[in-house]
């Protein structure tokens, strides 16, 4: 059976090598957050400002996936520890640092909304569709080797002496009688 290799998007072994700043750009530069972050827009001018960087947070979720970052109370100590990993995932030094709850309701907000997340994934494999052409090939299976569950096949129970002669029966008697491959 032959193996069919596509081609990566990036090598994760450079990506890896890559400084904070170098490597969140890369992987973040085909991506159009906009119809994500619209949806954390207000809707008239009026009231408070909107004091949190949406765009950034959002950043912020992807790369608590990507780095590994189990729990959303981590991801908030991280930001506020790390000046560095605040400045690459797109927040100003002054920027508010987010809190769990902002988080929370960007998440609830995300839940929400699916369908703007299926959207945004549709976009993404039609654009790594058509820079790498790799979802217009044909691919089949081969499945010779998988066995299909049928019914099983009627055989003849072989009749069997019963115990107390066969233990008066020779050894050559007894391995005749008896079948090596049971048919069960």
């Amino acid at each position: 059976m032959s193996i069919i290799q596509q081609p990566t998007l990036f090598d994760i072994q450079i990506l890896q090598e890559l400084e904070i700043e170098a490597k969140y750009q890369e992987i973040f530069s085909p991506l159009e957050l906009t119809p994500l972050v619209a949806l954390f827009q207000k809707e008239n001018i009026v009231g408070a400002p909107v004091t949190i960087n949406y765009e950034a947070a959002l950043r912020a979720v992807l790369v608590s996936f990507l780095e590994g970052i189990p729990t959303i109370k981590a991801l908030v100590m991280r930001i506020k520890q790390d000046v560095r990993f605040k400045l690459s995932l797109g927040f100003l030094f002054g920027d508010r640092d987010p809190s769990e709850a902002t988080f929370s309701r960007i998440l609830h907000v995300l839940s929400q909304r699916i369908d703007v997340l299926i959207n945004l994934n549709c976009l993404i494999i039609k654009s790594i569709d058509s820079e790498f052409n790799i979802l217009s090939e044909d691919i089949a299976f081969d499945a010779t080797a998988v066995e299909a569950h049928t019914k099983p096949v009627k055989r003849d129970k072989q009749k069997i002496s019963s115990t107390c002669k066969q233990h008066s029966m020779k050894t050559n008697e007894l391995s005749k009688e008896l079948t090596i491959e049971p048919q069960w």
